[in-house]
């Protein structure tokens, strides 16, 4: 073969792996800037989770945009659920032990019912040809969303849906939360504290993060990566190790971003019509759910003798940041809130590999479901 004819066909195939090769990097590039110029606006509008949401904007501006499939590869994915679970077992202190030993009982019925009642009336999404038995039970665990929207692909949910649900429960309690309070007797209060920790809430998250994303490199089951990290974070803080078991904000807003990209990319036209169809149904399903769980609170403020107002802030399905802001500034029992709240959450949580499990079971037995999302 003539050299010039060698020289030809080089060119004709390295040419285009060299061109696809180059628009991923512009891909990439691309969300890179739109994830900071988000993150930054949401931060400032003071909008929950602006890094989550910051990444679920980028993502899905790319992959609509983009003429290929665009993924997060799977180490990005397992990185961003360390992260998380990271930074949900910090939470669990001493502290928090010693005020759920003080009421077990009463604590525990309280969060149970909360988290049952919140999946009873998620199975109002199922009334849509678009959600799925698994996708109708992540969608409408409270507590942990990020944790759960992360987890959800693995149980064949479609994470969209669910992510979209849980922060529109969530945004929904942040924006009535100042009125419901104020109607309940708050006397607005100084914001929850904000400290930085120190230099030991370094260690413990670098501690914790290697630890999390080895182990749950070789433990594998329903949402490992996102539970294993969690209980070795509990674990170490709970003994007390490190003075401080706070994770860095730099972390967090790698750990969020991530979740949100993988999220974000799994946007479609389709998608999205079906979310626009959902949001109706949502709605209904997020205002009875929080309705439900505010008479939980106060028939549990009436047994333990605490005010309505603590009553509600310990059983809201969601929006723990704000709950403690307000708690902090002006109610009266703020271990107990702050305590059901994260107990909640860890329970969340810890329910994914079971709920996994029994989802997984049903689909196999029964078929495919209707949506997309069922395959994995």
């Amino acid at each position: 073969m003539p050299a010039r004819d060698r020289v030809e066909i080089a060119r004709l195939t390295v040419g285009p792996v060299k061109g696809r090769g180059d628009a991923r990097v512009r891909e990439w590039a691309v969300l890179v800037v739109l994830f900071g110029v988000a993150s930054a606006v949401f931060a400032v509008a003071g909008l929950p989770s602006p890094y989550l949401f910051a990444g679920v904007v980028a993502g899905a501006v790319v992959t609509l945009t983009s003429r290929r499939d665009v993924t997060l590869p799977n180490v990005g994915r397992r990185a961003g659920m360390t992260v998380i679970g990271v930074a949900a077992g910090s939470m669990l202190d001493a502290g928090l032990l010693r005020t759920l030993a003080a009421q077990p009982v009463l604590l525990l019925s309280g969060v149970l019912l909360t988290v049952v009642v919140t999946m009873g009336i998620g199975q109002l999404l199922r009334l849509s040809p678009h959600v799925t038995a698994s996708t109708a039970v992540f969608a409408s665990i409270a507590g942990g969303a990020s944790g759960v929207s992360a987890a959800a692909r693995e149980v064949g949910a479609d994470e969209v849906i669910v992510l979209a649900v849980q922060y529109f429960r969530v945004l929904f309690i942040l924006l009535t939360l100042p009125l419901v309070s104020t109607l309940l007797g708050a006397s607005g209060g100084e914001q929850a504290d904000q400290s930085t920790g120190d230099w030991s809430g370094v260690a413990f998250t670098v501690v914790a993060l290697v630890a999390g994303f080895a182990v749950s490199s070789v433990v594998h089951f329903a949402a490992s990566g996102l539970v294993v990290p969690l209980v070795i974070s509990a674990v170490l803080a709970a003994v007390g190790v490190f003075p401080s078991t706070q994770t860095p904000e730099p972390v967090l807003a790698v750990g969020y971003g991530l979740i949100g990209v993988m999220v974000g990319l799994s946007f479609t036209r389709a998608t999205l019509r079906q979310l626009v169809l959902l949001m109706p149904l949502v709605l209904v399903q997020v205002v009875l759910s929080v309705a439900v769980c505010a008479v939980i609170g106060f028939v549990f403020a009436d047994i333990a003798g605490i005010s309505m107002l603590d009553g509600y802030l310990a059983t809201t399905p969601g929006g723990l940041p704000a709950v403690t802001a307000v708690a902090v500034g002006s109610a009266t029992n703020v271990g107990l809130i702050i305590a059901m709240q994260l107990i909640r959450v860890f329970i969340a949580l810890l329910m994914l590999p079971v709920l996994g499990r029994i989802v997984r079971g049903r689909n196999e037995g029964g078929g495919s479901g209707a949506s997309t999302g069922e395959s994995q």
